[in-house]
């Protein structure tokens, strides 16, 4: 027996998900559900009235579902339609369900852009007022409009004459720096829109081109190609020339120069001395005359001037970066030249030309030093060349001060022999010190010895020290004896004692000094001092042994004995004779000066052991007494 196949309706026919806007030209898949539909449904996609197709179809195991895929791109002219899904059984009419959304496409703002509709865009001249309108369609709406000059947004401001005004844009009083292109943008979510380019083109009359050449050097009958750009809206320019000197003003027929729209040519020729001065330019187009003519200065053509502000900008182990200002051109097209040289060969290392006073050169060897010199030349010579002095840094395995590479010698750096000869130089200087304090202590040593041959009865100067409350000592016959040579000795040879003592000051040019001899007694005596007359002053530093008065003494040299003794005719019996006199009589001794002693007794508290006055009388008390001891 057979078996007949039920036919069911479709019990519901949904598209999954939910009607979100679109984004144009985005791909989406969308899924159409049928359900409970025997046998398999058929299922149609539509967009309004228009069938859809990329679609694909599967069918769950029970035979129960069944899906169908539409790979849909929406565009912008898409935004409203309805989009549907239809599902029925072909073998039972009017079976098809269908399930549908109304499409919501977002796309990119939609911008256009045009001039004010009173305006003629080709009767714009500077001084008018002009505005642009900014068309927007755009879903979503546009959160911001913005506008553009040749790529540059521009921003509100009044002053200048810009004033942005949402989706319009108006500039006052519009000069020719305001031609060029201007645009509108419009922003949403969906990106940026931006309009059409319009040209703005302002009519204006016509001006000088910055960045001519104003002065041209020429020789005398050596014809002058003088070039005149104008700027100028339209750029049909018909030009003036003339020469203008201390004397006079000539206008250049046309036949000396040509013209070609905003361009014109003067060929010029000086012939005396008279035709050196300056050369006018002017122009017009249909919107009126050139108001401030361009001047162009014919002069005596010569050398350029010498360039300027030079500086090494970079120095590398083995490149050297050297850039300098240039100087007048001397009237004619210039260039300039750098020559770098070895500074201990004097060999020229490299050459560089250049249309501009900006210099590499590289390949040098590194750690050497260089001189260069830069000048400027052209067709009547070459200018005073500028001397630098430079040196590329050492190579990275070269920087170290010494190489200790087995087998080779110690290489010693320039900056490493400085630092050598300065401590060399330390070492020397306190060896010198360690001799010279060595000299010095045993320099104290010797003036200990005189000081305490002077304590035991006698001094160089005769002076005997006497300690107060204290019986006088006894000098001893050998001491005496070996004293009275030594100073007998040097009194006959004509010599001072002193001369080769570093710490008296010799008397110079017949200037007599005064000594202030340190004079150091038993207790009483504390130091002395060495002045010379106009008041400089060696200091010796006090000893001070004990709490004790301060006594001076002063040696005056100024006064000379009236006789002189004559060693040449003395035999050693009276040179003797006369150690021994001076002993008793050290004045006599002394043929150079008289000894005057002073001595100041400072306020102190006296001593409890001082029972018996002291031997020296101290001027304070008394008035000043001359003694000869």
């Amino acid at each position: 027996m057979k078996r007949t196949c039920a036919k069911v309706r479709p019990l519901s026919v949904r598209l999954r998900g939910q009607n979100d806007p679109l984004s144009a030209d985005n791909t989406y898949e969308l899924v159409c559900e049928v359900v409970g539909a025997r046998p398999e449904p058929v299922i149609t996609w539509w967009k309004g009235s228009v069938p859809l197709k990329n679609t694909r179809e599967r069918t769950s195991p029970d035979k129960n579902i069944t899906t169908s895929t539409l790979t849909f791109v929406p565009t912008l002219r898409d935004s409203g339609k309805y989009l549907s899904c239809r599902g029925g059984v072909p073998l039972i009419p009017d079976s098809a369900i269908e399930d549908g959304w109304r499409l919501n496409i977002y796309h990119v703002p939609i911008v256009s852009l045009e001039l004010g509709s009173n305006l003629n865009a080709s009767t714009i001249r500077e001084g008018v007022d002009v505005y642009f309108e900014c068309n927007i369609k755009s879903n979503p709406w546009v959160y911001k409009v913005s506008w553009r000059h040749n790529g540059k947004t521009l921003f509100n401001n009044a002053s200048a004459g810009t004033i942005v005004s949402n989706q319009s844009l108006v500039l006052q009083s519009v000069t020719r720096s305001r031609a060029g292109i201007y645009t509108c943008v419009g922003s949403n979510q969906e990106g940026d829109g931006e309009s059409n380019p319009v040209n703005l083109d302002v009519k204006f009359a016509p001006v000088c081109r910055a960045g001519q050449q104003k002065v041209y050097g020429v020789a005398r009958q050596e014809a002058a190609k003088i070039l005149c750009e104008l700027e100028a809206n339209p750029k049909d320019v018909s030009f003036v020339w003339k020469f203008n000197n201390t004397s006079e003003a000539v206008d250049i027929q046309q036949s000396h120069f040509v013209s070609d729209r905003a361009r014109s040519v003067a060929t010029y020729t000086p012939m005396t001395e008279l035709d050196y001065g300056t050369l006018l330019c002017w122009g017009r187009n249909e919107l009126g005359h050139q108001r401030h003519p361009c001047v162009f200065h014919v002069i005596p053509a010569g050398r350029p001037d010498p360039v300027h502000n030079c500086s090494i900008l970079n120095q590398t182990a083995e490149s050297l970066h050297v850039e300098c200002t240039e100087g007048f051109d001397g009237g004619l097209p210039q260039h300039f030249i750098m020559e770098v040289f070895d500074t201990q060969t004097h060999a020229l290392v490299s050459n560089v030309t250049s249309r501009t006073p900006v210099f590499t050169v590289g390949g040098l060897e590194s750690g050497l030093g260089f001189v260069i010199s830069v000048y400027a030349a052209n067709g009547k010579g070459r200018s005073d060349s500028v001397p630098l002095h430079a040196y590329t840094l050492k190579a990275a395995e070269k920087r170290t001060g010494i190489s200790v590479t087995p087998g080779t010698i110690l290489n010693i750096t320039p900056i490493l022999g400085v630092l050598v000869g300065v401590v060399a130089a330390l070492v020397l200087v306190a060896v010198v010190i360690v001799v010279v304090m060595r000299l010095r202590g045993h320099d104290d040593d010797e003036m200990d010895e005189d000081e305490e041959t002077m304590r035991n009865g006698g001094g160089v100067a005769g002076v005997r020290g006497t300690r107060k409350g204290a019986p006088q000592t006894a000098t001893n016959g050998g001491d005496e004896k070996s004293t009275g040579q030594t100073l007998g000795k040097d009194i006959c040879d004509g010599t001072d004692p002193d001369e080769n003592n570093p710490d008296i000051i010799p008397q110079k040019n017949g200037e007599l000094v005064d000594l202030i001899l340190l004079i150091i007694l038993v207790e009483d005596i504390t130091y002395a001092e060495l002045a010379l007359p106009n008041a400089h002053t060696v200091y010796v530093p006090p000893v001070n042994r004990r709490q004790e008065p301060t006594v001076y003494a002063q040696i005056d040299v100024s006064k000379k004995v009236p006789q002189a003794i004559d060693c040449a005719h003395l035999s050693q019996a009276q040179q003797q004779q006369q150690l021994l006199l001076h002993h008793q009589h050290p004045s006599v001794m002394l043929p150079q000066a008289q000894l005057h002693m002073h001595l100041h007794q400072p306020h102190h508290p006296p001593r409890p052991e001082d029972d018996e006055p002291s031997s020296v009388e101290t001027p304070l008390m008394s008035s000043h007494r001359e003694s000869t001891v």
